[in-house]
């Protein structure tokens, strides 16, 4: 993908090599049809491990049954249900399971410590303890949350989002490189971040810039960051029990002696029963997650209009956009600011391209991540509930946003160049 000034856009046409009609073609950007052709260019996938592609099979499965379930539905805030009562046994014997290894090793060093067979054990069990221990969140090595005093318009926007929405004030904010936006908790405090990818936010307005920030507080308002942080821990140490017992998985392949096929062959059998329990948890709790986006959006909707969620969903797609500026810039030896670079491709953007990323983001049953539901369904039911919103962002306030977002632009610029060339110049 090349971009051009206005005046170098000229429009051309073409046969559809699909339908025959006459459709134009723009240099530098992609030939499409609205009969599907060219619309989505398939992309060169990486090889999926078991557990993506368990995934990639839930979304594929069930995405069509939670869509129909939300649109049918009259009633939308999270429920409870029986298998949110298995899925809870399941992970409180999956914490118990750990925690009785980590005091049953305790014990066999304490009072068995001169036998060697106890302490031995006592070592082997505290080790996996240690091993497979529940991830608690974290920031990245290169994330640092960012000091009230220097963005005080931001977080007084987001403060002032929660409040609207019945939600504690949040703990931080970092600003990454990342086209995305998204809440957590970190530590064993579990304080609560938001973290903004400043190049997405870079393509919305300030009032569709408060609806992502809505977004990741309706994660926060029902409750996903607590269910989600007793599930998911469940699930790493699953994963951990399971990778750690299937040291060679089947899509590697080495020369064995006849012992190693033994005992790799038995300890595959094994592993069977970890990645059972990952793969019964993980389909209790998919529909939930699944839902949890669902009522993430009906949230920010509430709060900042259906038609600013719908902005946000169709410019999430424009993400790579954005890594075509980065990979333009980074070969430049840094002559332009990949912000501003990708600024100035949207702004160039035809309208045939912007209606192209319209219809892909409308049309394609696909999800951004395989934890998402597909941005289709999560337009179509934003639409339906066409709420107009109860916040509206000070302008003030918004250029003092925009500006502090700018700020971090150089910032940004040397964490994608960097990123960029690490994994794709190395």
């Amino acid at each position: 993908m090349n971009f051009f000034t206005k005046d170098q856009i000229e429009e051309k046409f073409q046969e559809c090599p699909d339908c025959h009609a006459k459709i134009p073609y723009l240099n530098g950007y992609i030939t499409w049809c609205e009969c599907g052709y060219n619309m989505h260019p398939q992309k060169e996938e990486k090889k999926k491990s078991r557990i993506d592609r368990l995934y990639e099979h839930l979304g594929e499965k069930n995405g069509q049954l939670v869509f129909n379930k939300m649109m049918n539905s009259s009633y939308v805030k999270p429920k409870i249900s029986f298998f949110n009562g298995l899925a809870l046994l399941i992970a409180t014997i999956v914490h118990c399971i750990s925690l009785g290894s980590i005091l049953l090793g305790i014990y066999l060093l304490i009072f068995h410590f001169s036998h060697f067979i106890y302490l031995f054990f006592g070592v082997v069990l505290l080790g996996i303890a240690w091993f497979t221990r529940p991830r608690i969140g974290k920031l990245e090595d290169d994330e640092r949350i960012i000091p009230i005093e220097d963005i005080p318009a931001t977080y007084e926007v987001i403060n002032d989002l929660a409040t609207s929405m019945g939600v504690k004030k949040i703990d931080g904010i970092v600003m990454n490189e990342q086209y995305n936006a998204s809440i957590t908790r970190i530590g064993w405090r579990r304080k609560t971040i938001v973290k903004i990818g400043v190049p997405y936010f870079a393509s919305l307005t300030p009032q569709e810039q408060c609806s992502v920030m809505a977004h990741e507080l309706g994660h926060y308002l029902n409750k996903d960051l607590t269910y989600g942080f007793y599930y998911n821990t469940a699930l790493s140490t699953l994963y951990e029990w399971y990778t750690l017992l299937d040291p060679v998985p089947a899509e590697q392949s080495f020369e064995y002696s006849l012992l190693d096929m033994v005992t790799n062959f038995f300890m595959k059998i094994l592993s069977q029963i970890p990645y059972f329990f990952y793969w019964l948890l993980m389909h209790l709790v998919w529909n939930d997650s699944q839902v949890g986006e669902y009522l993430a959006d009906y949230r920010a909707a509430q709060t900042c209009g259906s038609e600013n969620v719908v902005k946000d969903l169709e410019k999430i797609h424009y993400a790579d956009i954005y890594y075509h500026c980065v990979s333009k810039v980074s070969l430049i030896n840094g002559q332009s600011n990949v912000i501003d670079e990708f600024r100035k491709a949207l702004f160039l953007m035809p309208d045939r391209e912007k209606k192209r990323y319209k219809l892909r983001c409308e049309q394609e049953k696909f999800q951004l991540d395989a934890t998402h539901p597909p941005t289709a369904y999560r337009i179509q039911f934003i639409k339906k509930q066409n709420i107009v919103g109860s916040f509206t962002v000070n302008p003030d306030i918004a250029k003092r946003m925009s500006a502090e977002l700018d700020a971090r632009k150089e910032k940004i610029h040397e964490m994608a160049v960097e990123d960029y060339r690490y994994y794709w110049l190395n």
